[in-house]
């Protein structure tokens, strides 16, 4: 009894019958089913795998000619004809999938015509021990297509391979390593739709007395296997004249924790897809934690992968044609939020009286590093930027003169905080924690806020200086930033 599937079954003690059509699924898991049959069954692996493609096909990007001072074109005025949203967005998906993905280059006798997807399921790379990696091998229904890596005209492919540690081998799919999360979540899916279909019963055993005459049995077999299917059955009132014991075996759904398992299967594949769950569902805490989510995705996940489509399609596609391609991450709205802040919190600064080369280093920002539109957004506010020197380096900011010890109590705590500061700063950040009774509220909310763009020592002791305490005494900083 131990391996019988969900469904219905009737005994005499001697032989046992199945009733329900449910019975003869087993697992639900297909030991010989793809990893790409796994995606279009589990819904969770088929959302990230659809946002990972739609944010990478979806960055913004720049084609230039690498020579005539690196001019802009559009993928309107390149040499060849390709589609390259559809191309990145298949590419992302094929690297989840089977760590590899290519691209075919159609030629005719002078040029390069257009690039279009293979199927990387008919791919396969073929090595020896001399050359390596030498051709890949396009195996279709009857024929086979050789396409030589090494080709001295030009290879006609572009490939892709994850990194991995093998000699001459893309390294490990996603799919691999969500399998079984997949395979239970696959199994969690067929089992309630299982459930219901044989009228919402669990594992269920009719017990009939061993003297039961054959021709009553029988009857009473297509008697329940009538009325006891599907769930518009569910609920039928079913009449016999033997004498039936019914035993549940099984557990219903309710009890067999599948809420807990879905959600431990589901952060797994959130693990290593690397896809926010605020993505997947459109629920976060808040806004502001939903786009720390987006940006971090975009940062951890995404913008490595683009770093690898990048060097792959310029070394073998681009280069070649004197063009070169660049994603342009920093150009996403969610990517441009600390731009936009600190670009407030300068020009706030500035309004208030502080000197702009304390201003551009509590900022973090050297003068010869200004983006434009920073240096446009803080022109109003001063009569011109400082100019390079004659030797072109740029000069940097020097920090004002750290407020003197008085003596005073507040003096003491200023000290104290720059002290702990200028530690923390060296790790990155001197955002540290601070309470003080003589530091004026006004000094401290300013501190604090200016202490958020501060990466550096120096950076600290540009927050710390007399030039600032004198804008804070003066309550040029009430309500800052």
């Amino acid at each position: 009894m131990k391996n019988l599937s969900p469904g219905i079954y009737l005994t005499d003690g001697i032989k046992t019958t199945a009733l329900s059509s449910v019975v003869g699924w087993s697992s639900g898991k297909d030991e010989d089913a793809d990893a790409a049959s796994l995606v279009a069954n589990v819904a969770y692996l088929y959302a990230c795998y659809s946002l990972r493609s739609d944010k990478l096909s979806g960055l913004p990007r720049e084609i230039v000619r690498t020579g005539g001072g690196g001019q802009v074109m559009t993928e309107k005025e390149l040499p060849f004809s390709a589609s390259l949203t559809d191309l990145l967005w298949r590419t992302e998906w094929s690297l989840n999938l089977y760590g590899a993905a290519y691209w075919l280059k159609e030629r005719n006798t002078v040029r390069l015509k257009g690039v279009r997807w293979l199927d990387p399921s008919t791919m396969t790379p073929k090595v020896n021990e001399t050359q390596g990696l030498y051709k890949f091998e396009r195996q279709l229904s009857t024929t086979k297509k050789n396409y030589p890596v090494n080709d001295w005209r030009a290879p006609d492919l572009v490939y892709f391979w994850l990194p991995g540690i093998q000699e001459v081998a893309p390294g490990v799919a996603m799919s691999t390593v969500m399998r079984r999360a997949g395979e239970v979540l696959k199994s969690i899916d067929m089992f309630s739709d299982r459930f219901f279909d044989q009228g919402a019963m669990p594992i269920t055993l009719l017990v009939v007395p061993a003297n039961t005459r054959p021709e009553e049995i029988e009857r009473l077999e297509g008697r329940l296997s009538r009325v006891m299917h599907g769930v518009r059955n569910a609920f039928k009132p079913i009449g016999v004249r033997a004498n039936v014991e019914v035993k549940p075996l099984g557990s219903p759904p309710a009890d067999l924790a599948l809420p807990e398992l879905t959600q431990a299967k589901r952060d797994e594949i959130l693990a290593v897809t690397g896809v926010p769950i605020s993505l997947v569902t459109g629920t976060s805490v808040n806004f502001a934690t939903a786009q720390q989510e987006a940006r971090n995705f975009i940062e951890n996940k995404i913008q490595p992968r683009a770093d690898l489509l990048q060097r792959i399609l310029n070394q073998q596609l681009f280069n070649a044609l004197g063009l070169e391609f660049r994603f342009k991450i920093e150009q996403l709205p969610v990517m441009r939020q600390d731009e936009i802040r600190a670009s407030a919190a300068l020009l706030n600064m500035v309004n208030a009286g502080v000197p702009l080369e304390a201003a551009l280093a509590m900022a973090g920002y050297n003068l010869e590093e200004i983006p434009a539109n920073l240096a446009a957004m803080i022109r109003a506010a001063v009569p011109a930027l400082p100019q390079p020197n004659s030797n072109g380096t740029g000069r940097q900011p020097k920090p004002p003169p750290v407020l003197a010890n008085d003596g005073t109590a507040k003096a003491d705590d200023l000290r104290r905080w720059r002290r702990k500061a200028r530690k923390a700063a060296k790790s990155g950040t001197a955002t540290v924690p601070f309470e003080s009774d003589v530091i004026e509220e006004a000094e401290a909310v300013a501190l604090r806020a200016a202490l958020e763009y501060a990466g550096a020592p120096e950076e600290v002791d540009a927050i710390f200086s007399a030039e600032f305490f004198r804008g804070a005494a003066a309550g040029l900083y009430q309500g800052y930033p």
